[in-house]
């Protein structure tokens, strides 16, 4: 049922349309433990070789990088040297193979330690220890049992593409995945779990594939949880086109979540006709929180098939779907760094993996800032790596700061972030993602950001043990991948999970469980500043977090209010940082630590210090 439709103009340069109070009714309620099924479901064909602009691009990127390559040393530069933050493996087992091609990893773990690993075309379950608790496939979890043959979900020939969340604030799951490459039989399938046991029933409901009635189907979904809603996010592709040659937009699903938990008839909004300077935005990645989740989602998109471009687009959902006035926005800035389309990445014996395109794959929200990353190719080395973006202050004056995470002996694409802190606000993540070289078999890496943009060395998670070759695919065009998972055990402090792919002839899953080693992460939870030692005595450290990138100094204020500037004189990007200041010289006393922007003044927090 269609309760309202309209258009709405942004300004000249972006418009929308949404559609509210869209009704979806309960397809059927599965339940695992009642179904027999052996361990791999339907094998996925892979998709046909898209034709058009994409082809040639990788081409003219892989030349360019090739020949970068015969101009460089065979110099190793280790990557940034920060041994006391240290990633580290408490487990790893094999997440088994799969039956599709890539992989198309996705992970999630309950309060109990139970872990759900997706993956074309099969979920599994697992206990902490990783034995094999169940498993079934994407068909048979999407089959309507009380109808036969199909029920409401006919012709599930091609699942694809599955993503698992654990929602930590209602205790429950949810799993999304795809069905059918043409608009007559294309379909998005949502599971919500009934309980926090992933092996009891799961209410289970199909969402049209081709939502705005043309000739398009919908491809690779990115799932996020709001407070109120599940946001899922996909590109709509021409028939008989794939999602390089045949993209036509992208569109945002707004679904009422507790209506999926509780078997209720599922209210969503749909937002489509999302364009910019009347071009429609493609690829678009919706951004959960990292501790806590947010009444209001962001969402971010890039210009993905680009070589070199530095455009971020902010969208903004403001309000959940049971309001009946959830609100879209659209920001547009410039990020300090570029990122481009990527080139292939290497293997032993010259076989090539793709690296898509420079879409952004994941983004999560942690207080004021929200990371995001997405394949990249270096400006300098040509390589395929991570551009790992930050963006300040969304709901303000929004500025996206971004480093690539890479290394000279390898490539990286692929990535995926969890928050590493305890506190919502704290901005240190983990980000994994997949790595390879002309010497080194593809596996899967992990690298810890703290809260001062400082990086961790790389931590290989899981070796190769052969290259990625389908023999039914070109040598220098196979596939390792279009997406990998993270996420921090919610209940638990130090703990994460991650997904990644190995090589193994085809790509295998390999499931870790991590912990930290940061001094810093655990001894405060991030405020607005942090005086350390207080009293002082030649020294002081000072942690503060600003909006704003500048030039800032410092200025102590004694009790009769006389002020004295230090001679410090800081370039600051917006986030968070440690300052030391030299208070050696001052007399004893009560002091006001003030720090202020350069040239206006602008005062960015004062705090009070005693000295010895």
């Amino acid at each position: 049922m269609l309760l309202c439709a309209c258009t709405l103009n942004l300004s000249a340069q972006g418009s929308y349309r949404v559609e509210r109070g869209m009704q979806t009714p309960l397809s059927h309620v599965f339940v695992p433990l009642s179904h027999e099924e052996p361990v791999l479901d339907l094998a996925e064909t892979e998709m046909p070789e898209p034709g058009g602009l994409m082809p040639g691009l990788t081409a003219y990127q892989n030349a360019r990088r090739d020949a970068r390559n015969r101009q460089r040393s065979n110099n190793r530069v280790a990557p940034t040297p920060q041994e006391q933050l240290l990633p580290s493996i408490q487990k790893g087992f094999e997440g088994l193979s799969g039956s599709g091609t890539p992989n198309d990893n996705h992970v999630a773990v309950n309060n109990e330690g139970m872990v759900m690993s997706v993956l074309n075309t099969n979920i599994r379950v697992f206990n902490d220890t990783g034995k094999l608790l169940k498993t079934w496939g994407l068909a048979s979890f999407a089959r309507n049992p009380n109808l036969n043959p199909e029920g409401t979900l006919p012709m599930l020939d091609r699942p694809f593409d599955p993503r698992v969340l654990f929602d930590q604030e209602a205790n429950r799951w949810i799993v999304v995945f795809m069905n059918g490459t043409l608009h007559s039989n294309s379909a998005t399938i949502v599971g919500f779990s009934t309980s926090s046991d992933p092996l009891q029933p799961w209410n289970v409901y199909r969402l049209s594939g081709n939502p705005v009635n043309d000739t398009t189907w919908s491809d690779y979904p990115i799932v996020a949880l709001g407070s109120g809603d599940l946001f899922i996010t996909l590109n709509q592709l021409k028939n008989n086109k794939g999602w390089q040659d045949g993209f036509v937009q992208s569109i945002i699903w707004q679904v009422n979540k507790s209506d999926g938990f509780e078997g209720k008839t599922l209210n969503k909004n749909l937002w489509h006709g999302l364009k910019f300077q009347n071009k429609s935005i493609w690829s678009i990645c919706p951004a959960q929180g990292g501790i806590r989740l947010y009444p209001d989602m962001y969402l971010l998109s890039v210009r993905p098939a680009d070589t070199l471009n530095d455009t971020l687009f902010i969208h903004k959902i403001s309000g959940t779907q049971a309001s009946g006035n959830a609100a879209y926005s659209l920001q547009v800035i410039k990020a300090d760094k570029t990122y481009g389309y990527p080139p292939s990445a290497l293997q032993p014996q010259g076989y090539k993996l793709a690296c898509n395109d420079a879409r952004v794959l994941h983004a999560i929200q942690t207080g004021k800032r929200i990371h995001y990353a997405q394949n990249t190719i270096h400006p300098n080395s040509l390589q395929p790596c991570i551009y790992h973006g930050i963006l300040y202050d969304p709901a303000g004056s929004p500025e996206a700061k971004a480093e690539y995470i890479t290394s000279d002996s390898l490539d990286f694409a692929y990535p995926a972030i969890a928050a590493a802190g305890e506190a919502a606000d704290d901005p240190s993540v983990l980000i994994t993602f997949q790595h390879s070289s002309a010497q080194t078999f593809p596996g899967t890496s992990v690298v810890y950001c703290n809260r001062y943009r400082e990086y961790s060395n790389i931590l290989r998670i899981r070796q190769g043990k052969s290259i990625i070759n389908y023999s039914f695919l070109p040598k220098d065009q196979q596939r390792w991948g279009d997406y990998e998972g993270i996420q921090k055990k919610y209940n638990e402090t130090n703990t994460w999970y991650l997904v990644g792919s190995y090589g193994n002839g085809g790509m295998n899953a390999w499931i870790s469980r991590l912990s930290l080693t940061d001094p810093l992460r655990t001894a405060l939870e991030i405020k607005e500043f942090r005086l350390f030692p207080n009293p002082a005595d030649d020294a002081v450290k000072l942690e503060l977090s600003i909006e704003k990138s500048g030039v800032y100094r410092a200025a102590l204020v004694n009790m009769k209010g006389q002020e004295q500037s230090l001679e410090e004189r800081f370039t600051l990007d917006a986030g968070t940082h440690l300052l030391k200041l030299n208070t050696s010289g001052l007399s004893s006393g009560v002091y006001h630590l003030k720090v202020y922007e350069e040239g206006s003044g602008n005062t960015a927090g004062t705090y009070k210090m005693l000295v010895r």
